[in-house]
């Protein structure tokens, strides 16, 4: 998972950082101050106490770990290939979606189906890639007993549209459910809490970074 550390400071050099804030990635959960996405909609709320200073500075830092999972991202109706590594060639292979097993596509025009290659690497391939395809696929090798031997891949798919422009909407603001417009001003006392969230949609991908200025 990657995440980012978001810092407030203060115009008296001789003040405590105000208030460190965390935010997570789309779907992650806890804390006051996350970035969460529905469909192509991502708001990131961001809430904090009024001190006696101004906030002058708002620092935004991205650090990626190394078990942030693959992700691709392809239009309704494309072909996509998901490659699976063995480590014993020719062995057993269970496809998960978003945690669930999927069985393959046995018709006749065989929208899914996965074969093994010399070199033991196992691929799904999924043509005419539709909306429901989107989510996280994760590829199980299997042990002659049926067990899970290891978790050989994982894949965030995203699934986009001809008719969407990929270009997220001009950001906004809502307080209380309520859109801001543009320039508002927010009367507050010390030390109310004012939480406010920043709305961005129409973004394929999805959007995964929102800058604050105050």
């Amino acid at each position: 998972m990657s995440f980012a550390e978001c810092c407030f400071f203060t115009s008296d050099p001789d003040a405590p950082l105000l208030h460190p804030l965390l935010l997570s990635r789309p779907l992650a959960t806890g804390g006051s101050n996350q970035l969460v996405t529905t469909g192509s909609r991502v708001a990131m709320k961001l809430e904090f106490l009024f001190r006696q200073h101004f906030v002058v500075c708002f620092l935004f830092v991205c650090r990626g770990t190394d078990d942030s999972p693959l992700e691709k991202t392809v239009l309704v109706g494309e072909s996509v290939s998901i490659p699976c590594p063995l480590s014993t060639p020719g062995g057993s292979v269970q496809w998960l979606q978003d945690g669930t097993p999927i069985v393959l596509d046995l018709s006749a025009t065989r929208r899914r189906q996965w074969n093994i290659s010399p070199d033991g690497t196992a691929a799904l391939t999924i043509s005419e890639v539709r909306r429901t395809d989107a989510g996280r696929w994760e590829c199980r090798e299997l042990g002659a007993d049926g067990s899970v031997r290891k978790v050989a891949r994982v894949l965030d798919l995203i699934v986009g549209s001809l008719s969407s422009s990929g270009s997220p909407s001009d950001p906004y603001l809502e307080l209380e459910g309520r859109r801001l417009v543009h320039q508002a001003t927010v009367t507050v006392r010390e030390p109310q809490k004012l939480s406010l969230h920043c709305i961005v949609s129409g973004a394929i991908p999805p959007v995964r970074r929102i800058h604050w200025s105050i």
